[in-house]
């Protein structure tokens, strides 16, 4: 691999164009390409996340100027991908056992919380108990 190919790699793959587009270009193979690009890091999941793509559906985020880089294009994508990686920390030990105080079920939740009820249906049935 010539040093003129390289930097055709490096300039095709941060303008986002497929492993194909720049093997038929350069005239290597495919297989070349992508090993050059993991090696480099040059392969779509970290130029997506350098770049400003949502980190829920991969949409293009157009930052304003002078503020901080979003991760998220709107608050639907943001709370999507918090939902499904609500558990997905490092510390595992911030997650914790609660008991459910109506219907008695375990569930797990942020130890920082303090959450009594297991989902919304026994926090509205909590009245009744009373009775």
């Amino acid at each position: 691999m010539t040093k003129s190919q390289k930097e055709t790699i490096l300039t095709m793959r941060r303008a986002l164009c497929s492993y194909t587009q720049i093997a038929e270009m350069t005239g290597l193979s495919v297989g070349a390409i992508k090993s050059y690009c993991y090696r480099h890091g040059l392969n779509t999941e970290s130029l997506k996340s350098s770049r400003g793509f949502c980190k829920n559906c991969g949409k293009p985020i157009l930052n304003p100027s002078k503020t901080r880089p979003r991760k998220f294009c709107s608050d639907a994508c943001k709370t999507a991908w918090w939902n499904f990686h609500r558990y997905d920390h490092k510390n595992s030990s911030s997650i914790k056992q609660f008991k459910c105080n109506v219907c008695g079920k375990e569930f797990a939740d942020f130890s920082s919380t303090q959450r009594k009820y297991c989902s919304r249906t026994c926090y509205q049935k909590r009245g009744s108990q009373n009775d």
